[in-house]
């Protein structure tokens, strides 16, 4: 009966937990833990970018992320948000935090990257 009960335990602790992960080019990934905890995930599954993520740009190899404020600051699991836009090339694996909107068009216009791409993180999932 005991390993009954534990069973179901940890079959309803796995069903109410369910991260979603959307890829993206070389192995990086949109990982959405809930609604307003959302991360972008190197090859290696290290989280590199978030958490309050509201809008994702993917371009070939380039990927664009805007994260929004948040309150609080930090995740629950200690990650500090990133607020203003990031600049992710997949295939270097070079990252660009902290761009304001004028910092991510002029980048965007070097790296050849159409911002057009950028749309809610929603209509990834």
């Amino acid at each position: 009966m005991t390993r009954l009960v534990l069973f179901i335990s940890l079959f309803l602790v796995a069903a109410c937990s369910k991260t979603e992960t959307v890829e993206l080019p070389n192995g990086y990934k949109i990982w959405a833990m809930n609604p307003k905890e959302i991360y972008l995930s190197n090859a290696a599954n290290e989280l590199v970018v978030g958490f309050a993520i509201a809008n994702v740009g993917v371009d070939g190899d380039l990927v664009v992320v805007e994260c929004v404020d948040a309150t609080p600051a930090t995740s629950p699991n200690g990650y500090l948000n990133q607020k203003g836009y990031s600049l992710v090339n997949t295939s270097s694996g070079s990252i660009e935090t902290g761009l304001t909107l004028p910092d991510v068009e002029r980048r965007a216009l070097e790296v050849g990257f159409d911002l057009a791409a950028l749309k809610p993180v929603s209509d990834y999932f």
